[in-house]
């Protein structure tokens, strides 16, 4: 056989795997979901109307807020990643790598900002090199650690949070510790 040939899964084995797999967690979740049901008269706080299905939720958690906020109101790139994808694997795999890189750049320029986005470029980079002409287990996390302990110092920290995202999750963290 010339070249590489792709392995292809027999339909009636993907279709079995697919139906067993949605009828396992379909009932899970409706175990959880009469669980919750008996549960919900033994909870001492209140709980606000939340957007799935007219469920209530507890939104005193922070970090769930934070979050949750994050995500959906980002979720629109990691659709489009998803899309993309999928798009590429079917119809163009030689140009998967490239548009997966233009898009990842492009979307987490967006997301973090052009300093942040550098910065963190710039780390892994760092770490690669490390890796590289080292090859050195030791080498490798003693870099990783000062990088890390880099984002403490007050210069980087302040240059890292300049986005209004970080600084409210910065905000609900420092009412958390304190």
């Amino acid at each position: 056989m010339k070249g590489k040939e792709k392995e292809m899964y027999s339909v009636p084995e993907i279709l079995i795997s697919s139906i067993l797999y949605l009828s396992l967690t379909s009932w899970c979740c409706y175990l959880v979901f009469l669980s919750s049901l008996e549960k919900e008269d033994m909870l001492s706080f209140d709980l606000h109307p939340s957007w799935w299905f007219g469920r209530k939720m507890d939104d005193s958690d922070y970090e769930w807020r934070y979050w949750a906020d994050y995500y959906t109101s980002n979720i629109l790139f990691y659709l489009g990643h998803m899309l993309m994808g999928l798009i590429f694997n079917l119809y163009l795999e030689k140009g998967r790598i490239y548009t997966n890189i233009v898009y990842s750049l492009a979307s987490l320029t967006y997301l973090l900002g052009l300093k942040q986005l550098t910065f963190l470029i710039c780390n892994v980079c760092v770490v690669y090199l490390c890796v590289l002409l080292t090859r050195r287990k030791a080498v490798v996390w003693a870099a990783s650690l000062l990088l890390l302990a880099l984002l403490n110092m007050q210069g980087t920290s302040s240059f890292i949070v300049s986005r209004p995202l970080c600084q409210d999750f910065n905000a609900c963290l420092s009412q958390f510790l304190n």
